[in-house]
């Protein structure tokens, strides 16, 4: 069917930090066990398809494991319609959600 895509820009810094929780398997002091640190939101509205990506960066369960990516994709009202497989790598990338036959592709990119 189609393809939609959008871009999330973020500060190059906090990209770096956000992939260096990932790859050490660093877990976040200051926020607690499977705390949301932070949470990159876009929104496919204008395409006939109200949709919403949620890309989560979860604090670990304790010191020994680390920080991983939730990448969700939501209806318009809210609703989890489908949630990739679990990130522990890098936050910036593509994430490819499909739903009806379209593919919906969010990159995250440290430009700024």
């Amino acid at each position: 069917m189609s393809t939609y895509e959008k871009t999330i820009h973020l500060e190059k810094a906090e990209v770096e930090y956000i992939n260096n929780l990932l790859t050490e398997k660093a877990w976040e002091s200051s926020f607690g066990r499977s705390d949301i640190i932070d949470v990159y939101s876009t929104a496919f509205s204008s395409y006939g398809h109200d949709v919403e990506v949620d890309i989560k960066v979860i604090n670990g369960d304790d010191e020994d494991s680390g920080a991983w990516i939730d990448a969700v994709l939501f209806d318009s009202n809210g609703q989890e319609i489908f949630a990739l497989p679990a990130y522990f790598d890098r936050l910036d990338g593509e994430y490819i959600f499909e739903l009806d036959g379209n593919s919906f592709i969010v990159r995250v990119v440290g430009d700024r």
